[in-house]
C-alpha cells in the first residue's frame, strides 16, 4: 500500500498510546494527552484495534499497522521538524518530521481534538505547501532541531515562492537512511 496517500485520524489519547509504544516521548506543536487510567487505556486499545490500527494486543504488547509504524518510525528517527504556520491562523498548521520520507502531523481545524498523521515523499510535501500558498496563504516555516527544540531557520512562503526554493530548503534537512 502507498503510505503517501493514507491519512490516519486519531484522538490525542490514541496518538499518545501509539507514541509510547513506538518510543516517542513528545511531538512538537501538540499539547500532552490527558492522563489515562487502566480503563481509559483499554478503551483506547479497543478503539485502535477496531479501527485496524493495531492488532494482537496482549501482555507482550501489540502490533501497530505497518503504515502507522512507518510514520512513527520517521518521527522517532527525525532530527528536524518543520512547523508550518499560515498567516491567517493562530496555531501550527502542520508539523513535518523530516527523514527519508516526511511524517506530517496536523490538528483538525474544526474539532481540535482530532490529529491527522500521514507520510509523504519530499516531492509531495513540496506540492502540498505550494498548493496552500497558491490559495493565498502566506506560510511561515520554522525549522527546529527535534532533540533540543532550537530553531535553526525560518522562511516565508507565498504564492510567488518557487518550487525549487521549497524543494531545496526541505532537501537540505532531509536525511537518507
Amino acid at each position: 500500500m502507498d503510505t503517501t496517500k493514507k491519512r490516519y485520524y486519531l484522538n490525542s489519547n490514541e496518538l499518545a498510546v501509539l507514541m509510547a509504544n513506538s518510543g516517542i516521548k513528545s511531538l512538537y506543536g501538540l499539547g500532552s494527552a490527558k492522563p489515562m487510567d487502566n480503563k481509559d487505556i483499554c478503551m483506547v486499545l479497543h478503539s485502535l484495534y477496531v479501527n485496524k490500527i493495531i492488532d494482537n494486543y496482549n501482555q507482550e504488547g501489540f502490533v501497530i499497522d505497518k503504515d502507522v509504524r512507518e510514520i512513527m518510525g520517521i518521527i522517532r528517527k527525525s532530527r528536524y521538524v518543520m512547523a508550518v504556520n499560515a498567516e491567517k491562523t493562530d496555531h501550527i498548521l502542520k508539523c513535518c518530521y523530516l527523514g527519508e520520507k516526511i511524517a506530517v502531523v496536523s490538528i483538525d481545524e474544526k474539532s481540535r481534538d482530532i490529529i491527522c498523521i500521514y507520510a509523504m515523499d519530499k516531492e509531495e510535501i513540496v506540492e502540498e505547501l505550494m498548493q496552500i500558498a497558491a490559495e493565498g496563504n502566506s506560510l511561515s516555516i520554522s525549522l527546529k532541531n527535534v532533540s533540543d527544540g532550537q530553531e535553526r531557520e525560518k522562511v516565508a512562503i507565498s504564492a510567488e515562492t518557487t518550487k525549487d526554493f521549497i524543494n531545496g530548503y526541505i532537501s537540505k534537512y532531509c536525511k537518507e537512511e
